[in-house]
Order: structure tokens, then sequence, then C-alpha cells
């Protein structure tokens, strides 16, 4: 019961650690959203905080903000990519990619 009570503190100190990062890089991008240096932080934060699986729902979410704010910000579109993918190089499902090439196509809608 210890060293379960020992993980799940760990674990929400690791979760605490992923907000807090991502909530710096938000900041970062904020003023500057085509950083790549903190583009490459946030996904290096996400790979290494990846078995939370509402961050990639809030990547998703954050990345959508900033392609709405500037629908040519090429690092916005790579990271929801990215996020889509659980920054991984394993196909998504046929349902998940077939929202994404919809969502693409409205997107270049707003900015053609």
């Amino acid at each position: 019961s210890s060293s379960s009570s020992s993980s799940n503190e760990q674990e929400e100190k690791r979760r605490c650690v992923a907000r807090e990062e991502l909530s710096y890089i938000s900041n970062v991008l904020e003023e500057d959203g085509k950083n790549y240096h903190a583009w490459s932080q946030r996904q290096w934060v996400m790979r290494c905080f990846s078995s939370v699986e509402h961050l990639w729902k809030d990547e998703m979410d954050f990345a959508h903000s900033l392609i709405l704010k500037d629908p040519r910000n090429n690092s916005a579109w790579n990271h929801r990519w990215f996020a889509a993918h659980r920054g991984t190089s394993v196909a998504i499902s046929l349902h998940a990619a077939t929202d994404e090439a919809e969502y693409a196509i409205q997107g270049a809608e707003i900015d053609p």
C-alpha cells in the first residue's frame, strides 16, 4: 500500500512537472508561435509524458488555437500531426486520419 501511494505521488509529480513545463512553453509560443526551439522542447516533454492520455487531447486543442491565430504557422500544423500520432510514427486509425484530413481542408478554407 505504501509503494502504491508512493507510485501515485510520483505520477502526480510527473503530471505537475509536465503541466508546468507545457505552461511555460505555451507562454513562449504565445509570443513567437514559430519558435523552433520551443516546439522542439514541447515535443520532447510530450514524449516524456506520453502515457498521460489527456495531455494529447490538450495538445490537439493547443495546436488548434495557434492554427486559428495564424493558419500559415507550419510549426502548429506539424505539432497537430505530432499530437494526432501521439508522438510516434505508428499509423493512426482510418477514422482519426479522416478527421485530420477534414480538419486540414477546413484550415485551408480559412486561408486559401
